[in-house]
């Protein structure tokens, strides 16, 4: 009888041991403790105390690999123990807590010996080269054995050894791929939502009671799936016939060959699809969840893995349309992603590929994923090449559906590297995108606080990248570094020098003074970099200024231009009027183009752009009203790049405009 007296001897033995030991054994004092592990000797360490501590114990496992070089063994009769890894989700891989007996010596030994009377649980952890040759298993119970949510993989003996005596229960876990039997039962074993499956020498011997309820064993070589067969089953399944399972015995499961980390902390042989396991299970004693996490579906599927037919969910941008930069087309940047609610994505690609050259003319990207039940979802878009030309309109750009859309886009600016950062008014925050109008990032939220707003006036930036956002509600000019992170703010709500109402345009000059437009108060204010008040003109009344105006500010080569209700006035520093120009015109918007010195002015009764010298004459229109391809609703923002590229806030189209000049 394989393991049969010995396992009887050893039995008597640990029995004895036992009842000597309890004896000792002080009531009251104790209580339940919680050891929290990282490595191998604390591991080692929290079996000594728990196996001294007459209560409940639980050690925690960070994620790793934990190699003890000597048997371990439990030994506590008054209180549980549980040795538990992370769990996580189904839809994400987390690394493991291995506890790995290749360093066990002698070779071979047993990995772990539960004691008579002794109750141990592994939940949430693998369990690795343990045991060997001439009958030495990898976990010895004597005891009470419990293993959840784990697997018991590549071992080179017997994964679990039940003496006579002895229980163990195995539920929504997996014993695999190892080189003897998966389990040798002498004792009691049962098994709900479990796999056994790949072993090399045989899956279950059983000469005990052996329990199998919603359980798959199968595929095992060497003396089959089951030596003895099931003393219960229910809703089981095996592939070769010898466990005696009933309506699914000598089935294929189709399981995945291989162990994968499908989601969760431990590996899994995954259900392909059309499995005849799926949905094959006993509704009334089906897992609540399956060993990655997932929960189970009614009625379950049978084994440690629950399937699922949900298709991955592919997140793709909207059509892309970007200007050439060159014969051979451009460099288009785009970002696509794939998520699944119970599964990993183990595949996911984009044909062409973000960051390859598209050609002139519209190319469709697409994207396929795939997750760990063979779920395979695709999705498409479009990027389109256009050959620009000079003096014309070229492109247009939204956030491309990844930040959402944009709600009242209305100030520019773009900083000394190219990028263009768009005040979304509506939604109280900046969106930042590239030269490429590929999107970056993001900053602002709508409240009180530092790095919100109430309303978003104007933007600016200085040599260094850093951004200005005019916070109309709060009445306050914030600072942003190049990457979004918030800097400090001046200003406070009031009409008084030095104080801001409503505040909308701005800009900054050659010695980085920022100078800022009000809707009340004093009208036009000079502040240095740093924030401080410097000087300030303009009262309602004063010039032809009007209490209540909302328009942009530029500066080019020394001068101030303010848009007002019918004219753009030209000032300098000091706030002398020098001239108008653009009567009638309604002006909104303005800057200057950083080479030229050239002045961009919207217009958004008429739904168009005026380009003017900085003497203010008039050079050339553009836009007309509509949606289409450059033509503009209500624009109200304009920025100009040191490229020329001028880019419009095409407010009422809810996108950015970009002309080439």
């Amino acid at each position: 009888m394989r393991h049969g007296f010995v396992a009887h001897l050893q039995a008597c033995v640990a029995a004895l041991l036992v009842a000597c030991v309890s004896s000792l054994v002080l009531a009251g004092g104790a209580a339940a403790e919680t050891y929290k592990v990282h490595e191998t000797a604390e591991f080692v360490a929290a079996v000594a105390k728990a196996n001294a501590n007459s209560s409940a114990n639980t050690i925690v496992l960070a994620a790793g690999t934990y190699g003890p070089e000597k048997t371990v063994t439990f030994t506590n009769t008054s209180g549980p123990l549980t040795i538990e890894g992370p769990s996580g989700s189904p839809s994400e891989k987390l690394e493991a807590a291995k506890l790995d007996g290749g360093a066990v010596v002698p070779n071979p030994s047993e990995f772990f010996v539960v004691d008579a009377g002794v109750s141990v649980t592994f939940k949430d952890v693998e369990i690795t080269h343990g045991g060997g040759s001439g009958d030495v298993p990898t976990i010895e119970d004597l005891g009470s054995l419990g293993i959840e949510s784990s697997i018991i993989s590549g071992n080179t003996g017997d994964g679990v050894l039940v003496q006579r005596g002895a229980t163990a229960t195995v539920r929504n876990s997996t014993v695999s791929d190892g080189f003897d039997f998966g389990l040798v039962n002498e004792g009691t074993a049962s098994f709900f939502n479990s796999t056994v499956a790949f072993n090399k020498n045989g899956g279950l011997e059983s000469k005990g009671t052996l329990n199998l309820t919603n359980t798959i064993v199968a595929e095992n070589t060497g003396s089959g799936d089951c030596t003895g067969k099931a003393t219960t089953s229910d809703h089981s399944l095996d592939s070769d016939g010898s466990c005696g399972v009933g309506a699914l015995s000598k089935t294929n499961p189709l399981l995945q060959t291989s162990p994968l980390n499908d989601g969760g902390s431990t590996t899994v042989h995954s259900l392909k699809p059309g499995s005849p396991a799926i949905g094959a299970g006993d509704p009334a004693t089906c897992t609540t969840t399956d060993q990655r996490g997932a929960p189970r579906a009614n009625p379950c599927s049978i084994g440690a893995d629950e399937y699922s037919s949900v298709a991955p969910a592919i997140r793709v941008p909207a059509e892309i349309t970007t200007p050439a930069t060159g014969p051979s087309g451009a460099v288009v940047n785009y970002t696509a992603s794939a998520t699944s609610v119970n599964d990993v994505i183990r595949s996911f690609s984009c044909t062409p590929e973000s960051g390859t050259t598209f050609a002139v003319g519209t190319t469709t990207v697409t994207c396929t994923a795939v997750d760990g039940h063979e779920n395979k979802a695709t999705a498409s878009f479009k990027v389109t090449v256009v050959s620009c030309t000079a003096n014309a309109y070229c492109v247009s750009f939204t956030p491309n559906n990844i930040e959402g859309s944009f709600k009242e886009p209305k100030a520019l600016a773009v900083d000394p590297s190219g990028d263009t950062f768009v005040a979304d008014s509506g939604h109280d925050r900046v969106l930042e995108f590239n030269s490429a109008r590929a999107y970056l990032r993001q900053f602002g939220s709508e409240g009180t606080g530092e790095g919100q707003f109430k309303g978003i006036g104007g933007l600016a930036t200085n040599k260094e990248g850093d951004v200005y956002v005019s916070d109309i509600g709060n009445g306050r000019v914030e600072e942003f570094s190049p990457t979004g992170a918030y800097l400090e703010s001046f200003g406070s709500k009031g009409t008084f020098s030095g104080e801001l109402w409503e505040p909308t345009g701005i800009a900054i000059d050659s010695s980085g003074n920022v100078w800022v437009r009000s809707t009340y108060g004093v009208l036009v204010q000079e502040f240095s970099s740093t924030g401080s008040y410097i000087s300030g003109f303009g009262t309602a009344g004063w010039l032809g200024f009007t209490a209540g105006e909302r328009g942009g500010l530029a500066i080019s080569a020394g001068n101030l231009y303010v848009p007002g209700l019918t004219s753009v006035q030209e000032f300098s520093t000091l706030g002398e009027l020098i001239r108008t120009f653009d009567e009638g015109g309604a002006p909104h918007g303005i800057a200057s183009d950083p080479t030229s010195g050239n002045l961009y002015v919207t217009e958004p009764a008429k739904d168009r752009v005026q380009e003017f010298s900085a003497a203010g004459s008039a050079i050339t229109t553009f836009g007309s009203a509509g949606s289409g391809a450059g033509q503009l609703s209500d624009p109200l923002g304009v920025a100009v790049a040191s490229s020329g590229t001028v880019y419009v806030a095409d407010t009422g189209n809810l996108r950015i405009e970009e002309w080439l000049f």
